[in-house]
């Protein structure tokens, strides 16, 4: 009994050594590793990418960068756009001038391809502060951010404002700063009167409207080439006299008369009544002929009746609202 008793002891002091052996090489930083038997090194199977992960990878994204005047024009371009395929953010920045909207830009868009897209609303603040946007600093952004598209909104002007003719002045300099660069395709939606209140206040359904819908016809199926998105809000009068005077008979001008109530439930009409109007005049061999007599003879073309002749003896304000639409080929 002694004899086997010594034996047991003698194993449980050998089992304890060997441990605390084991112990003491993983204290000093590990077992030694033995010589490498095989001269592959198999890396680890990497996870398949989930369906969020193809999503998000897959999406366009749209950054919309603005002042205080551009609030809400995301919400806007949300309700026309599918958000599984695109992804929008907004970047709202009260107050500020052209200069400080543009700052961060080349952050914000780290990542971005030639399949998203920028939207910039900026400029009102500079002219109300009775200031001018340097085209320096806007050429010299643009020039570095070249791997994404634009859409630039031209400023609105003002009503009775004196800074209007610099306003105009901006606007055309802006579309040639912007064409100096390639993949340039001017999308010009000018002449647009969506000042309707008489003040200052931008009609961000109907541009969040037009921007969804240039995203879609351009980026969504093939690409969105860099463009200019020109909105001013004139009054009637200023636009008839410039309608009848320096507009190009190549202009399809086209009228819509709405009351204060109903100008948010005809917009997608009038929009649909546009497009299928547009579609059918390029598509037709004399539309082009058949606009150029009416511009010659002074005729403006309504979306709802037939084509009534415009007279400078005519009333041109009245108490219901209009906007104006010109696409100009």
């Amino acid at each position: 009994m002694e004899k086997c008793s010594n034996i047991k002891i003698a194993e449980l002091q050998k089992f304890i050594e060997e441990l605390q052996e084991q112990l003491d090489s993983y204290a000093e930083g590990g077992p030694k590793l033995g010589p490498c038997t095989s001269n592959t090194i198999t890396p680890k199977a990497s996870k398949p990418l989930s369906d969020t992960n193809r999503q998000k990878n897959s999406l366009h994204k749209l950054l919309i960068l603005t002042d205080e005047h551009g609030r809400n024009i995301d919400r806007n371009i949300r309700k026309h756009l599918d958000s599984a395929a695109v992804k929008i953010e907004a970047l709202i920045k009260p107050g500020a001038q052209y200069s400080s909207v543009l700052t961060g830009l080349e952050c914000c868009i780290k990542g971005y391809s030639r399949h998203d897209c920028v939207v910039i609303v900026a400029g009102s603040n500079d002219f109300l502060n009775n200031k001018r946007p340097k085209f320096s600093h806007i050429h010299e952004i643009i020039k570095k951010c070249t791997q994404t598209n634009f859409i630039f909104l031209a400023c609105p002007t003002l009503r009775k404002n004196r800074n209007n003719d610099y306003i105009h002045h901006f606007n055309n300099n802006l579309e040639k700063v912007i064409g100096a660069f390639n993949r340039i395709s001017e999308s010009s939606f000018d002449y647009i009167n969506i000042n309707t209140d008489g003040g200052f206040r931008v009609r961000n359904w109907l541009i969040g409207r037009m921007i969804a819908e240039s995203i879609q016809l351009n980026t969504l199926h093939t690409e969105l080439n860099n463009s200019i998105l020109s909105v001013n809000n004139r009054s009637f009068h200023t636009q008839a006299a410039t309608l009848a005077t320096d507009r190009s008979p190549q202009a399809f001008n086209y009228t819509r008369h709405l009351n204060d109530k109903d100008i948010t439930s005809h917009s997608i009409s009038l929009f649909e009544e546009l497009n299928d109007t547009l579609v059918s005049s390029v598509a037709s061999n004399n539309g082009i002929n058949n606009q150029s007599q009416n511009h010659e003879k002074g005729v403006k073309t309504r979306i709802c009746g037939k084509p009534t002749p415009f007279s400078e003896n005519q009333s041109l304000i009245s108490q219901n609202r209009e906007i104006e639409f010109a696409f100009v080929f």
